[in-house]
C-alpha cells in the first residue's frame, strides 16, 4: 500500500529524532521504557500498522512528556489510519486526535512546514476544505520560489473540482521562469487530464521551444502582450469613432470622451504598427524554430523510413573521471527529452482527433491537426530511430485521416499497418537488447560474487 504525504514526512525525521534522543536522561527507566516504546511504534508505522504506532508513540509520550517531537508521529499516525467517509466514533476519534497531536506538534516548532502539510493532508481527507486550502496557501505563501508548493495547491484545488484556480496556480508556476521546460511538462498533464487539446498542444510546444532556445519563449511571449495592444487598440478607435458619429452627444462631451480613450494609448504604437511588429516577430520566432530545430534534426530522410541499423545498446552510466563520456550521456539524455516532446505533441493530436467525433469536428478543422501530429513524430522519430512509441502513433494518425477522406481508407489502412509492423520490429529489438544488457549484468554480479 502506498504511503500518503504526511506518513512519508514522518518517516523521513525518525532518524533525526533517534540521534537527538540522547543524554543523561536516556537512561531514567522511564525514559528507556519510553525509548523501547518509540522503537516499536517506528516499526510499526514503517509497517504501516498505524493503530499500532498510535499506542506505542502514546505511551512512550506517557513515559517521557519531553518527547514533544512524537506529536508529528502521533499526527501522521492518526491521519494514515483514518479512512474518509467511514461513520463510526473510532474513526472519527482518529481524525480529531489527529488534528489536535499536529496542533501541539505546531507549537513545539511553529515553522515546521511537514506539520503544516501533515494537517492540510488530514483536513483534505476530512472533507474540511477551507482548513486544508488554509494550510496549503500558508505553504504556498512561505515558499513561493518552490514550485512544488504550487503543485501541491494546483492538485488540492483540481481533485476537488476548482479548475480555474488550478489553472491560475500552474500559470503561476510557469511565471516564476517561463524559460524552465519543466514549469509547462507539469502543466501539460493537467491539461490532458481535462481533455483541454489545444492549450495542451501549446504548452507541449512551448516546453519543447524552451528546450531548443529559451529566447523563442521571450519572443512568444511579447507576441502575446502585442496582439493584446492590438485588441484594446482595435476597441478603443471603434469606440472614439462611434463618439464622433454620434449626433446625441454635444461637442464638450464627445471631446471629454475622446481624450479620455486617447490617454489609454500613450506608450502604445498605433494599430497598424502594432499588428506590423507582431508579424515581424512571428518570422523572428518561426526562424529562431527553425534554425533550433536544424541543429538537432538530422538531414533529411525517405518519408516513413525506419531505421535499418539494430538499436544501439543502452549506455553504461558516465562517471566524473570521463568528461567525454559524461557529455555523451547528457546529450542522450537531452535527445530523448526532445523526442519525448515532439512524440507527446503527436500523441495530443491523435488524442483530440480520436476523442472528437466526426460530427464534431469538420474535415477542414481535424486535417491541419493530424497532419501537425505526424510532422512532430517524423521528428521524434529523428532524433530516436530506435524510440518505438512514435511508430505506434503514426499509424494510428493515419488511421485518424479515414475521418478526413475516406475515400482514401484503404491507403491509409495500408499506411496504420506498415507503421504498426515498424512499431513492433523496434519493439522487438528493443526488447532484445534489455535482455541481452540484464544478462550481461547478471553475469557480472556473478563473476564478482
Amino acid at each position: 500500500m502506498k504511503k500518503n504525504v504526511s506518513s512519508v514526512i514522518a518517516l523521513l525525521i525518525v532518524l533525526v529524532f533517534m540521534l537527538n534522543f540522547t543524554g543523561c536522561d536516556k537512561l531514567k527507566p522511564d525514559n528507556l521504557k519510553a525509548n523501547y516504546e518509540l522503537k516499536k511504534a517506528n516499526g510499526f508505522y514503517t509497517e504501516e500498522k498505524y493503530r499500532q504506532a498510535i499506542e506505542g508513540y502514546e505511551k512512550a509520550l506517557e513515559l517521557n512528556p519531553k518527547l514533544d517531537m512524537i506529536y508529528i508521529y502521533l499526527g501522521t499516525s492518526c491521519s494514515s489510519a483514518y479512512r474518509p467517509g467511514k461513520e463510526d466514533e473510532r474513526n472519527k476519534s482518529y481524525a480529531d486526535k489527529g488534528i489536535e497531536y499536529l496542533k501541539k506538534a505546531q507549537e513545539v516548532n511553529p515553522e515546521d512546514d511537514r506539520v503544516i502539510i501533515a494537517m492540510g493532508d488530514l483536513y483534505d481527507k476530512m472533507g474540511n476544505y477551507e482548513k486544508a486550502e488554509e494550510c496549503y496557501k500558508q505553504i504556498q505563501a512561505k515558499n513561493s520560489t518552490d514550485p512544488k508548493s504550487y503543485y501541491t495547491l494546483a492538485n488540492f484545488y483540481s481533485k476537488n473540482g476548482k479548475m480555474e484556480e488550478a489553472d491560475q496556480m500552474y500559470k503561476a508556476r510557469i511565471e516564476l521562469n517561463p524559460e524552465d521546460p519543466d514549469g509547462y511538462h507539469y502543466y501539460v498533464g493537467y491539461l490532458q487530464d481535462n481533455r483541454r487539446w489545444p492549450d495542451a498542444i501549446v504548452a507541449h510546444e512551448n516546453r519543447l521551444h524552451a528546450m531548443l532556445d529559451s529566447s523563442i519563449i521571450l519572443t512568444d511571449r511579447e507576441i502575446s502582450k502585442l496582439m493584446i495592444d492590438a485588441e484594446e487598440i482595435k476597441k478603443i478607435n471603434e469606440f472614439v469613432d462611434k463618439v464622433k458619429a454620434n449626433r446625441k452627444v454635444d461637442a464638450e462631451e464627445k471631446q471629454r470622451l475622446i481624450d479620455e480613450s486617447t490617454q489609454k494609448l500613450e506608450g502604445k504604437l498605433s494599430l497598424e504598427d502594432t499588428n506590423k511588429k507582431i508579424e515581424e516577430l512571428k518570422i523572428q520566432r518561426d526562424e529562431k524554430i527553425k534554425q533550433a530545430e536544424a541543429t538537432v534534426l538530422p538531414a533529411d530522410t525517405p518519408e516513413g523510413a525506419a531505421p535499418a541499423e539494430e538499436a544501439a545498446p543502452a549506455e553504461e552510466t558516465a562517471t566524473e573521471d570521463d568528461p567525454a563520456a559524461m557529455e555523451k550521456q547528457k546529450q542522450a539524455e537531452f535527445q530523448q527529452k526532445l523526442a519525448d516532446a515532439y512524440y507527446s505533441i503527436g500523441n495530443v493530436c491523435w488524442n483530440w482527433s480520436y476523442q472528437t467525433g466526426v460530427d464534431f469536428m469538420a474535415s477542414e478543422q481535424r486535417k491541419p491537426i493530424l497532419e501537425k501530429g505526424l510532422s512532430s513524430l517524423q521528428k521524434a522519430i529523428k532524433i530516436k530511430p530506435n524510440y518505438a512509441n512514435p511508430y505506434s502513433y503514426m499509424g494510428l494518425l493515419y488511421r485518424e485521416m479515414i475521418k478526413v477522406d475516406s475515400g482514401k481508407r484503404d491507403d491509409y489502412v495500408k499506411l496504420n499497418e506498415e507503421w504498426n509492423k515498424k512499431f513492433i520490429n523496434i519493439y522487438k529489438k528493443t526488447q532484445r537488447i534489455e535482455a541481452t544488457r540484464k544478462e550481461l549484468e547478471d553475469i557480472g554480479v556473478g563473476e564478482d560474487e
